[in-house]
């Protein structure tokens, strides 16, 4: 009985930080969002693509331009929030 109890209350703390973590994690993602270094970087890399488009005489669908600025302007998940992402290995930008 003891044990069940134990084993319980050990399931039920690993909850509480798995629940601690991602609303952490999700917080962090926010404020990185907001931060003007992010909007620039996505503004600049939409604009960027935009143009080698026109140049090609191309589109892509805006949304699908805006997802892949968002995620090459998220730091990898090892990296320092503040960083505004690894543009340099963007194929899209190159």
């Amino acid at each position: 009985m003891a044990f069940k109890r134990n084993l319980a209350v050990l399931l039920f703390a690993c909850f509480l930080i798995l629940a601690a973590e991602v609303q952490f994690n999700q917080a962090v993602e926010r404020r990185f969002e907001d931060s003007p270094r992010y909007k620039e970087c996505v503004e600049s890399c939409i604009q960027d693509i935009n143009a080698r488009m026109k140049e090609r005489g191309q589109s892509l669908d805006d949304h699908y331009v805006q997802d892949k600025c968002q995620d090459d302007c998220k730091p990898p998940s090892d990296e320092d929030p503040g960083y505004p992402g690894n543009l340099e290995d963007n194929p899209l930008r190159s």
